[in-house]
C-alpha cells in the first residue's frame, strides 16, 4: 500500500541475521546460542548432524544503530559475513571451543540423522527442519547491501574470538562450568541412544566391507 503513495508516510528499514554468537547479558539462552550451549553445557553426550551460519551478535547490535541513524536506510538488510567462513556445523562449533579450552570437556561423536530425529521427539531444541536442511547444501546469506548501500563495516570477523567471547559470558553466568562438564551424569538417560548408535556403527562396519567374493570353479 506504500507504493500507492506519491509520498511515503514514514521511511523503515529492517534487519535480519542468522545466528548471531557472542557475548550474552545475562544466563537467558536465545535460540542464536542454543548451538554453543549444547556443547559447553554438555546437554547431550553426542553433536546432532545440524549446523548454522554465524554472525558475531556485536555487529548485528551495530548493525540496528548504523540504520537507525542512517538517511538512507531503506527496506531489508541483512547482517551476514561470507559463508566460507561463517557456516559452522554443530562439529564445527565442538571442535572450535575444543580448540580453545582443550581441558573443558565436549562432545565429539555425532549421531546419524535418523537418531537425532528420535531425540528431536523428545527435545525442541533439536530441530528437525535443520536435521533434514544440514542434509542439503545450506545457502549463505548476502549481508553486502548494508556495507555498499549504507557504508557499514563489519568489525567483529574473527570468529574464532566471537566463539571464545561466548565461552566466557556462558562461563560468567552460569550457562556453563569452566573446565567441569557433566558428561557421565548426561550418559545415563540416553544409554539407549548410544546403544543404537554403537549398532548402527557396528552394522556399517559388517555390511560395508567392499564387493562379495565369487565363486571359482
Amino acid at each position: 500500500w506504500l507504493k500507492k503513495e506519491k509520498k511515503k508516510p514514514f521511511q523503515y528499514s529492517s534487519i535480519h541475521f542468522p545466528a548471531a554468537f557472542g557475548p550474552q547479558q545475562n544466563a537467558r539462552v536465545t535460540s542464536s546460542q542454543i548451538m554453543p550451549q549444547l556443547v559447553l553445557a554438555n546437554v547431550y553426550p553426542v553433536l546432532m548432524p545440524m549446523g548454522v551460519n554465524v554472525i558475531d551478535v556485536r555487529d548485528v547490535a551495530r548493525a540496528h544503530v548504523h540504520a537507525l541513524e542512517s538517511e538512507k536506510a531503506d527496506g531489508r538488510y541483512i547482517v551476514a559475513l561470507d559463508p566460507s567462513v561463517s557456516k559452522y556445523s554443530l562439529k564445527d562449533v565442538s571442535n572450535t571451543f575444543q580448540q580453545l579450552y582443550p581441558d573443558h570437556p565436549v562432545p565429539y561423536l555425532e549421531l546419524p540423522v535418523g537418531l537425532s530425529k528420535l531425540i528431536a521427539l523428545l527435545d525442541k531444541r533439536v530441530d528437525q527442519c535443520m536435521l533434514d536442511a544440514w542434509k542439503r547444501a545450506i545457502p549463505g546469506y548476502d549481508g553486502s547491501r548494508l556495507v555498499k548501500e549504507l557504508g557499514f563495516e563489519y568489525k567483529h570477523t574473527n570468529l574464532t574470538e566471537t566463539f571464545r567471547d561466548t565461552a566466557e559470558s556462558f562461563f560468567k553466568h552460569g550457562v556453563a562450568t569452566r573446565g567441569k562438564g557433566s558428561m557421565l551424569v548426561t550418559l545415563l538417560p540416553f544409554s539407549p541412544v548410544l546403544l543404537l548408535t554403537l549398532f548402527y556403527a557396528v552394522r556399517l562396519l559388517c555390511f560395508s566391507s567392499g564387493k562379495p567374493k565369487t565363486k571359482t570353479s
